[in-house]
């Protein structure tokens, strides 16, 4: 017989389940591993939407004129300002989709690449 605890947490994730969520909100909110909501949606026979499946949002023309009255105002510098800018409520958008609203609205920006720091010394060690 599973123990008290379990049974309490098996009927939880059942109401949990049953509620319009994605999988990512879920194992978000409770602090569980996802392999763990997938386990139950499994067990359950219960049909979760995936927050990874289909197109990526595409950034509306309202919100690019909002963006670049923010930038020519100077409240908004980088395209990371831009990108953590809350656009509309549950919308998240990708990095690259911002840059690319950026660039339609006549901006210059570019992903930023990550470069090694390495001093004289390292690149004696690297190449030796």
């Amino acid at each position: 017989m599973p123990s008290a605890s379990s049974s309490r947490s098996y009927y939880g994730m059942k109401s949990v389940l049953h509620g319009s969520r994605t999988a990512a909100d879920i194992y978000a909110e409770l602090h569980i591993l996802p392999s763990l909501v997938y386990r139950y949606t499994k067990k359950l026979k219960v049909k979760i939407s995936s927050s990874q499946l289909g197109r990526p949002p595409i950034v509306p023309d309202v919100t690019k004129n909002y963006m670049k009255i923010q930038i020519i105002r100077g409240q908004l510098q980088i395209a990371k300002d831009v990108y953590r800018l809350p656009l509309e409520p549950g919308l998240s958008i990708l990095h690259s989709s911002t840059v690319n609203a950026l660039e339609s609205t006549s901006f210059h920006a570019k992903l930023k690449k990550k470069k090694p720091f390495l001093t004289k010394e390292h690149t004696k060690r690297k190449l030796s």
